[in-house]
């Protein structure tokens, strides 16, 4: 909505607050801003199967060899299908929920976190928030609980 028609909401119809949308393209940029990929490319496509997001203290370290190397077991143990759309994501900060599901669309999401407990997002039924493959390689006893909650996957993509 143009500048130039906001006196005449708040003139002419007495409207208080004129609220502007949102630029789709700002928030892209933000989000692009804060996330990266392997290859550092966006798709194009904005709908997918899964989206995997890595919030780490080391940006790239999701995409480094030995922890890639566990995450791709990981996916071949919960028998990801080879056709499945999958995102991987890395950010090394917090990021809203609400921001992401403003560019993508997706069936499910796992967060990989240090301290998974630590995310604050209301609890949903296609959302995984567990021990990154980087903190697993450092303590494998947390392992166990891992699976536990990635097993609500298996089979489903």
């Amino acid at each position: 909505m143009s500048d130039f028609w906001t006196p005449y909401f708040k003139d002419v119809l007495g409207v208080q607050y004129v609220q502007q949308p949102e630029n789709p393209e700002l928030i892209e940029d933000e989000i692009r801003h804060h996330f990266v990929t392997r290859t550092g490319h966006y798709p194009e496509i904005q709908s997918f199967d899964l989206i995997v997001v890595q919030v780490s203290k080391k940006m790239g370290s999701f995409f480094s060899s030995e922890v890639s190397d566990l995450f791709e077991k990981m996916k071949t143990a919960l028998k990801i299908s080879e056709n499945a759309s999958v995102l991987e994501l890395e950010t090394d900060s917090e990021f809203k929920l609400d921001d992401l599901k403003k560019i993508f669309q997706f069936n499910w999401l796992i967060v990989f976190k240090e301290n998974p407990d630590s995310w604050d997002c209301p609890a949903q039924a296609n959302i995984l928030i567990t021990y990154s493959p980087e903190i697993l390689l450092e303590k494998p006893e947390l392992k166990r609980a891992a699976w536990s909650q990635l097993q609500k996957l298996l089979g489903k993509i």
